[in-house]
């Protein structure tokens, strides 16, 4: 379920989105500056039910969605001045996104897990979430700078956020039935491990 907040015709730079109810935290001008420039296809900006700035829009006769952080880290790379030939740029902004969001799920989880009452049995769980929280938002912050360093490096920090989401998705997997905080958080440590794979097999 979404609210509609604004409109951005075809053809029309992000300038011209036109202005919505607004919503509490995020401005007209605010959504327009996270919407590429070129944008050519008619678009729609909501918020969906958590408060997510959304744009929906038509490629190619299909209806595709894209939050404002999705768009924010795409303008972000594309609009740096050292573009890397050696990335796939797609799929290097989808791994910085799903790094970012699990640090935040991992966190969360942690402090889900510390407010449970057999907590005692989850003190595991609460130490992977916290170190794979740190792994991933390092990781997201290493990706977010120029892709023309080392490539060992950034292989190294890709592995270790890889291997870290696998296993805290597996301790979190282990409390899925019983607590929802848990499944969640391993779900979106798989799609980030993933997501750390599919970058890491990009050829160079």
């Amino acid at each position: 379920a979404y609210r509609a907040i604004g409109t951005t015709p075809a053809g029309e730079g992000a300038g011209e989105c036109s202005p919505g109810a607004g919503a509490e935290g995020h401005t007209d001008a605010g959504i327009a500056a996270v919407l590429p420039p070129d944008y050519r296809a008619r678009s729609e900006v909501l918020l969906d039910w958590s408060g997510t700035i959304v744009t929906r829009h038509r490629v190619g006769g299909r209806r595709r969605e894209r939050t404002a952080a999705m768009q924010t880290v795409d303008a972000m790379l594309e609009s740096h001045p050292e573009q890397s030939v050696h990335v796939d740029r797609e799929k290097l902004a989808a791994c910085i996104r799903a790094c970012f969001e699990c640090a935040q799920a991992c966190t969360s989880c942690a402090d889900a897990c510390l407010s449970e009452e057999m907590v005692a049995e989850l003190t595991r769980c609460i130490r992977t979430d916290l170190a794979c929280a740190d792994i991933c938002a390092a990781t997201g912050a290493v990706l977010s700078r120029s892709a023309e360093g080392d490539a060992r490096i950034l292989s190294a920090v890709l592995e270790a956020c890889a291997t870290a989401c696998g296993v805290c998705a597996e301790e979190c997997e282990r409390h899925a039935d019983m607590h929802a905080h848990c499944r969640i958080c391993a779900e979106v440590c798989r799609r980030c491990e993933q997501a750390c794979r599919d970058l890491l097999d990009t050829p160079s």
